[in-house]
């Protein structure tokens, strides 16, 4: 006969089950808002204080009572536990979840804003959250306690600071749980077994995808036209920087986040053909990324390939013989060494490619866009042949270079510290995120750097939360890191990450940033390389080849 849990299992399972219960819950009420638009501050905490009591105490049910855990075995063994569960449901899982993860295409293409279409996919992404936190077990990450209680925190944070939700704030929560939950919790979910063949399907539809709108923008850049999209937006040239249906900026971050997803498919194909079309792809991908004339992007992308290169010298440094003692200084300086060079020369590298692109189109291109044959033969050979000109100011070398460098960043930095210093009440409980930290940079809608953001928004628990649950990756990513032993392609698994959050010291997409591209790639691979990390850990991955 099953034993009951004693006093102190049942405290543990409580407590740990704290972070499930309000992620749970805070996806039904997210849920309930968009039937209900105006829900009262009164009706929201009471809702949420009723369904965290009540999946408490499910929990506490379960440790006093056997038939309870009876039940959940039985549960668990037929469609939570990766070892016992049938084939079909994870093959479904898999491809319901690598379409939501391309959904930022389909809002590309039908919607002129993305707040718009991420309102569209939100009402699917709820209970999808719920089905990814059951079938990955995210409650025995640590990574995932860190993020659903932040996540939960500004959530809460939000509704007491606005009596009642509206759309756009409404489309900032979900996206958070889709990028949190769905996205940092898919590899937790697949079996070991399948996450390489998984990430070689997703690889190449995101590469396919980015594809399609690096031609777009390149084809913009040659013809000096517009492309109008499914929902009326335009791609264009604007103050001599590609908008590819949103601002240069945002399009920066759309094609270099995106071509992480190239990255991580050349490191996980098998063939070598494919490693060849991946490299050859990201050509197209780089040109169009620097036509966005963002350097903030373009140091994102070319910090990953510094570091897919780097991570591959030291895998082969280290097959060939065992480095001890001095040897580990002389290595870790030379690696150091080949990022920084390979990092330097693939910002270059795009400059470069960019340069010779313009230098061909300045001397007179070959296509014309539809909306210069309409103006006349005489006037499009004219505009064709303008020289291209960027809104970008030489840096001067003047004590204010490095402000020069950061467009304005600076200020906007010192000016939120200002505020916070002027306003303590901002340490315990931020503004919240549903866009009142706009008022304090205005004009700018955010602080251009995500722990600034972050801070403004949810005060000290709110950035200490993000920073627990970015030290917890980075402490994943170093032991993958150290197993030099390990295929190349989950060696890379935690640079795109660090790469994103690189890019995002001077750029920021806040923590709801309605699904933005640069923040799914973000998760997806903390969530990768935790999962993969864990894997390792207790020996039920299964050995892979280089």
């Amino acid at each position: 006969m099953e034993e009951r849990l004693n006093g102190k299992q049942q405290i543990k399972g409580f407590l740990g089950a704290i972070p499930v219960c309000a992620l749970i819950t805070l996806c039904m009420e997210v849920g309930l808002s968009f039937l209900h638009r105006t829900v009262s501050i009164q009706k929201h905490l009471i809702h949420f204080a009723i369904l965290l009591l009540a999946a408490e105490g499910l929990v506490l049910l379960y440790g006093a009572v056997p038939s309870v855990r009876r039940i959940w075995a039985r549960i668990d063994r037929r469609i939570l536990s990766v070892e016992t569960r049938k084939r079909w449901v994870d093959n479904t899982y898999s491809a319901i979840a690598i379409l939501m993860t391309l959904h930022h295409f389909y809002v590309l293409l039908y919607y002129p804003k993305l707040p718009a279409g991420a309102s569209r996919l939100a009402p699917v992404w709820i209970p999808f959250a719920m089905v990814t936190v059951f079938m990955g077990k995210l409650w025995r990450n640590k990574g995932f306690w860190l993020g659903s209680l932040l996540v939960a925190f500004l959530f809460e944070r939000t509704c007491l600071k606005d009596p009642n939700l509206s759309g756009e704030t409404m489309v900032y929560m979900v996206s958070a749980l889709y990028a949190l939950i769905i996205c940092y919790g898919f590899f937790d979910v697949i079996r070991p077994e399948n996450r390489r063949n998984v990430l070689r399907i997703i690889c190449a539809l995101w590469t396919v995808g980015t594809l399609v709108l690096s031609g777009i923008g390149l084809y913009v850049t040659w013809t000096g036209g517009g492309v109008k999209n499914l929902g009326d937006a335009y791609a264009y040239i604007d103050t001599g920087r590609l908008d590819l249906f949103a601002v240069a900026t945002t399009s920066g971050g759309i094609l270099a986040g995106s071509a992480m997803f190239a990255l991580a498919g050349f490191a996980a194909a098998k063939k070598t053909i494919w490693k060849v079309l991946y490299l050859i792809a990201l050509i197209p991908m780089m040109i169009a990324n620097a036509m966005t004339d963002t350097r903030s992007s373009l140091v994102m992308l070319s910090f990953a390939l510094g570091g897919m290169v780097t991570l591959g010298i030291w895998g082969l440094v280290k097959k060939r013989a065992p480095v001890r003692g001095k040897m580990n200084v002389a290595l870790a300086a030379g690696l150091a060494a080949c990022m920084a060079g390979c990092t330097v020369l693939a910002v270059v590298g795009q400059q470069g490619l960019k340069n010779g692109f313009i230098e061909i189109r300045n001397r007179g291109s070959v296509i014309v866009s539809s909306a210069m044959a309409e103006a006349g033969k005489e006037e499009s050979e004219q505009e064709s042949n303008l020289p291209w000109t960027s809104s970008r100011d030489v840096v001067s070398g003047d004590k204010d270079q490095m402000k020069q460098m950061l467009s304005g960043r600076w200020d906007i930095w010192e000016g939120a510290l200002r505020y916070a210093k002027e306003h303590p009440e901002t340490l315990y409980y931020g503004l919240s995120p549903d866009g009142t930290v706009r008022t304090v940079t205005d004009p700018d809608p955010h602080c251009h750097n995500i722990l600034v953001q972050v801070f403004m928004e949810g005060g000290i628990p709110g950035i200490g939360l993000f920073l627990g649950l970015m030290v917890y990756f980075c402490i994943c990513a170093i032991k993958l890191w150290k197993r030099w032993d390990l295929p190349l392609w989950q060696r890379l698994l935690p640079v795109p990450a660090l790469a994103v959050l690189l890019m995002e010291m001077v750029e920021c997409l806040t923590h709801f940033a309605y699904g933005h591209i640069p923040m799914t790639v973000l998760y997806f691979f903390i969530g990768a390389t935790v999962a993969v990390s864990k894997s390792h850990k207790n020996n039920n991955d299964v050995p892979d080849s280089i």
